[in-house]
């Protein structure tokens, strides 16, 4: 599944069948959103898409046995800053404000405050300015958190 933010500020799918997904439109998925969504499957046949909302605040709505299911505000307090979510199976990232990183494990239900990468690696892969840290985890409690800084990749990790 492709998940991107329309031109109406809704979501929008598209599920790739086969070896294609040429053949298959575009499917509108609703919500207003203010970020780019980030997606994540917990399980077969099911998905969760998770992105700001119009108040600023972090919404989900996803398919689930068969259907896809209305938009809801996520129950956890949070602030975020820069205007994005990096999404895993075991949690989430978002700025909380400028620099500093803030990081939900689904697993222990709660937050924790990761503050500004430290450059424990660095890779020089691309330039410009990311203000949405990146996501991924190979199972837990591994998480990995990427954002760049002045054209640096900064590399920031929980075991």
């Amino acid at each position: 599944d492709l998940f991107v933010r329309g031109t109406d500020n809704q979501l929008y799918q598209k599920t790739m069948t086969g070896q294609s997904c040429g053949s298959v439109d575009w499917q509108p998925r609703g919500g207003y959103l203010t970020s780019a969504p980030a997606g994540v499957s917990y399980s077969p046949n099911a998905v969760t898409v998770w992105a700001l909302g119009s108040n600023g605040k972090i919404w989900f709505s996803g398919l689930y046995n068969g259907s896809w299911h209305d938009w809801y505000e996520w129950w956890v307090p949070h602030t975020v800053f820069g205007g994005g979510l990096g999404v895993t199976g075991n949690g989430m990232v978002w700025m909380n404000q400028p620099g500093n990183i803030t990081m939900y494990d689904n697993q222990e239900g709660r937050s924790y405050n990761l503050g500004y990468p430290c450059p424990f690696s660095v890779c020089y892969w691309r330039t410009g300015t990311l203000d949405i840290p990146s996501a991924a985890t190979w199972g837990y409690p591994r998480f990995d958190v990427f954002i760049e800084s002045a054209g640096d990749v900064y590399h920031k990790w929980r075991n």
